[in-house]
């Protein structure tokens, strides 16, 4: 009886150990099939690699694009402005005359789940003789792509951008009075898309 069940617990072992069962050799890092004597401290055993696959099969993307602009009031100092009875017109030239500020910031922010892309005008048209508005992104670009917002609040990345609009020139042919309460000459109007997958 007892040789027979030890012929029946060969048997078992046998088939425990075929290829392909979890007491395959293969499974073994530390000790192979012989073992080993002794196990040094801290001796790895082997690496699991953990991975994650997420699906959003079913989420609703929401779009939501933030502007972020300061006043964009530019002041062109004419110096004392001292009037010429013989041109009927302001002369400052002696006074350097220039714009006190000659850029201002402006932000974009993606809140989306989404990529968009956002376009500025490459050309925009003033009111005022003589003084060119310009409106571009970092990187001296008209349009720009930014990634969709992380999870929760990321302090850096490409969800958010800034860019600039300058005057340049001067302005000519104008009475200075006309314009002691700022007037409206030109209007930056930035566009947005969606990102083709």
């Amino acid at each position: 009886m007892k040789k027979k069940a030890a012929v029946l617990l060969a048997v078992s072992l046998a088939v425990m150990c075929a290829p392909g069962t979890v007491l395959a050799d293969t499974n073994y890092t530390y000790g192979g099939t012989e073992g080993e004597d002794s196990i040094s401290q801290d001796t790895e055993l082997g690496s699991i690699d953990v991975k994650v696959q997420v699906k959003n099969d079913d989420v609703t993307h929401k779009y939501a694009v933030l502007l972020d602009t300061e006043e964009m009031t530019f002041v062109y100092k004419m110096g004392d402005g001292t009037w010429d009875p013989q041109t009927h017109t302001y002369d400052s030239s002696a006074q350097n005359p220039d714009w006190e500020e000659g850029s201002k910031t402006f932000g974009v922010e993606n809140h989306s789940d989404l990529p968009v892309r956002v376009s500025l005008p490459q050309t925009i048209s003033s009111s005022l003789s003589g003084v060119t508005v310009t409106a571009q992104f970092d990187g001296a670009v008209s349009e720009t792509q930014l990634g969709a917002h992380p999870i929760g609040e990321a302090a850096e990345g490409d969800w958010k951008t800034t860019g600039t609009i300058s005057l340049s020139g001067a302005p000519t042919g104008i009475d200075p009075a006309d314009y002691a309460t700022a007037r409206t000459i030109a209007t930056v109007t930035l566009t947005i898309n969606s990102v083709s997958p």
